[in-house]
């Protein structure tokens, strides 16, 4: 394998320092990108930094509590308020109460629409008068008239307290009622409507007379017998609202979540020193409860079973799925009458059942502008992202200023400002525009350097090749063979061979080994020469050549050889000189006018004799030993650096 020549040496070096530069300036770039970037991080990124104290609306990083909250502002308290006239049958007697008496049912509804339309329970909405919360008036005239005649179905005496318990129920004594002037009416509770500042009453209806009141009409129901659903509608618009859900997809063990105002925690007891504040009464109750059994009503309907606190109050109520939408409607309640075990099992109406009532009514149930602006909002005072108190502020502000009936929005409002306040603010636009301007500047710099660096080599690897003698190409080093085949053609030559096509056989410039000093033969006319008597026969080893060359082989009729004509061998420079006779002319150089060149069976022949002019001249100019024709004087090669071969003539055999 032969040594790397000075311009392939200078050459390497020239691709070690491109290379060498596109990687600094690789690594130059990528530190320059990085310490931009450690400089704009505190610029891209802001501190999610709240207000003193624990945000309103409980754990918000809950997302059932957040759509709790959400949909809260569309509950709302519905009173069924009407008059009756109470008749007993008291020892066979129907006895009917001297006054008239204004009574009535609390429990809850949802707006399902931006229009005002309520989904609600049946029996909060039909006033058949076997439901009531009993006037303190009725109460305490019924006991004075068990009292006054205690021969019927009296032991002891009662009081009103009893009554308002369910005495009559107790001691199954009779009573129809005579309604009449029926009301439905509808507050929207503290998460709307916000605290008010009202006195106590002793009252429900004083209590709820002091807050806001709407007036509802009845749309559409079905009987609390079937499946306990109505639709009322108030004279309101844009109005928050919940979205109901598919109850086929309710299975047991899921969590719902029910929103309403259980009564009996706010349950009044006809005694002078208590009392009941509006704020109480439209203050909703959260209780979590689970799916226990999937069943059916006498008319098939689907009824959903669940466990957990639900109270007499809750009626008409939402159930809540994980996602915030009404799935079900709270309807009623089993017990053994105990205080313990009141509200024990509650049975849920499913959203299902109350499409039908929606249809018909012509019910749009698609969120309003309010809810809409109302649900992003809180989303975003919710969320953790940067910057995130600074958005939920404005948005909350402009929800405010848009409604201001929606006194709920304050508190949220309030700590919204309080946290922007103190919120670091990501970087805006324009410097985001600019970091990222930067960067992109950097990389075009760098992919440009690259493609200099790159496109310098590759030129400098054309000119060499252009500027390489014929015979020589460039060694393919990490580039690949020049052009399409370089100066040998396909077959380009492989590093160990120091530019030089590989030998066929012998070789382009004669036979390996011992020869590969003489300089390459000049190319000549596959024309045999004219002294020739028989082609010449190229030897598969030159070392195998006869004692003395050129002598014809002669017969041996032992052995069976092959006799073969007169043929003359030789090597580069010299050979054997036939007469056509067969006489040998032994290391005479040869005189032949015309000296053999390769023969048609591939060979090496005759080269120029060592007394022709041709001779001289080359010996006068000299080879490297690279075989690179040097000017007499020069003593190393100005093409590969190698230096003056010292030629020596010898003739092979001798």
């Amino acid at each position: 394998m032969q040594s790397q020549s000075r311009p392939d040496l200078a050459r390497s070096k020239k691709r070690h320092a491109a290379a060498r530069t596109a990687f600094i300036a690789a690594r130059l770039g990528g530190a320059i990108c990085v310490a931009l970037l450690a400089l704009a991080l505190p610029l891209l990124t802001a501190q999610t930094v709240g207000a003193a104290g624990r945000p309103p609306g409980g754990r918000l990083n809950d997302p059932v509590v957040r759509k709790v909250d959400i949909a809260s502002p569309a509950v709302v308290r519905i009173l069924l308020l009407f008059n009756v006239k109470i008749t007993l049958t008291l020892c066979g007697q129907d006895i009917t109460l001297p006054h008239t008496y204004q009574t009535g049912g609390l429990g809850t509804g949802a707006f399902i629409s931006a229009n005002g339309d309520l989904l609600t329970a049946d029996h909060l909405v039909a006033a058949d008068g076997t439901e009531v919360i009993t006037d303190p008036d009725a109460d305490v005239d019924i006991a004075n008239l068990l009292d006054n005649n205690p021969s019927c179905h009296l032991q002891t005496p009662i009081g009103p307290g009893d009554i308002a318990n369910g005495f009559l129920e107790a001691a199954g004594i009779n009573f129809t009622t005579q309604v009449s002037n029926v009301q439905h009416m509808v507050w929207q509770d503290t998460p709307y409507g916000g605290q008010l500042d009202t006195s106590s009453s002793r009252t429900y209806l004083g209590a709820l007379s002091n807050a806001p009141t709407l007036t509802a009409t009845v749309l559409a129901e079905s009987s609390p017998s079937q499946d306990d659903l109505a639709i009322l509608h108030v004279n309101l618009t844009d109005t928050p609202s919940i979205q109901l859900d598919d109850s086929s997809q309710v299975a047991v063990d899921d969590q719902l979540t029910i929103i309403g105002f259980p009564g009996n925690g706010d349950q009044f007891r006809a005694v002078s020193d208590q009392t009941v504040d509006a704020n109480d009464l439209l203050t909703p109750s959260v209780n979590n409860v689970t799916v226990s059994s999937i069943k059916t009503n006498s008319d098939d309907a689907k009824l959903i079973q669940v466990s957990g606190n639900v109270e007499h109050g809750d009626s008409g109520g939402p159930a809540l799925d994980a996602s915030g939408n009404i799935v079900g409607v709270v309807s009623f309640g089993t017990s053994d009458g105990s205080a313990e075990t009141v509200g024990s099992t509650s049975f849920l109406r499913s959203s299902n059942d109350a499409q039908p009532l929606i249809a018909n009514a012509n019910v749009n149930t698609t969120p309003g502008n309010f809810e809409k602006q109302w649900e992003q909002a809180f989303s975003d005072y919710a969320a953790t992202t940067a910057g995130h108190w600074h958005t939920a502020a404005r948005e909350l502000d402009a929800l405010a200023n848009s409604y201001p009936t929606f006194k709920g929005v304050q508190p949220y409002k309030d700590y919204a400002d309080k946290a922007a306040a103190v919120e670091q603010l990501p970087a805006d636009t324009s410097t985001i525009t600019l970091i990222i301007s930067i960067f992109v500047a950097l990389a075009l710099i760098a992919a440009i350097v690259l493609m200099v660096v790159l496109l310098r080599q590759r030129r400098n690897a054309r000119r060499a090749a252009a500027l390489a003698p014929a015979g020589q190409g460039i060694p393919f080093g990490v580039y690949g063979p020049p052009s399409q085949y370089g100066p040998y053609g396909p077959y380009a030559p492989p590093s160990q061979y120091g530019g030089y096509a590989p030998p066929s056989r012998y070789g382009a410039y004669g036979p390996p080994s011992q020869y590969a000093g003489y300089p390459a033969p000049t190319p000549y006319s596959p024309v045999a020469p004219p002294s020739m008597s028989g082609p010449t026969v190229p030897y598969a080893n030159p070392d195998a050549l006869p004692a003395t060359a050129g002598t014809s082989a002669q017969p041996d009729a032992p052995m069976g050889r092959m006799t073969f004509p007169q043929v003359s061998v030789s090597s580069p420079g010299y050979g054997t000189a036939s007469d056509g006779n067969g006489a040998s002319g032994g290391s005479q150089p040869d005189s032949s006018p015309n000296p053999p060149t390769r023969s048609a069976m591939g060979g090496y022949g005759w080269s120029a004799p060592q007394n022709s002019p041709g001779r001289a001249a080359e010996q006068e100019r000299g080879t490297c030993t690279n075989g690179h024709s040097m000017p007499p004087g020069e003593i190393y090669c100005a093409m590969c650096g190698a230096p003056r071969a010292v030629t020596t003539y010898s003739q092979p055999g001798f």
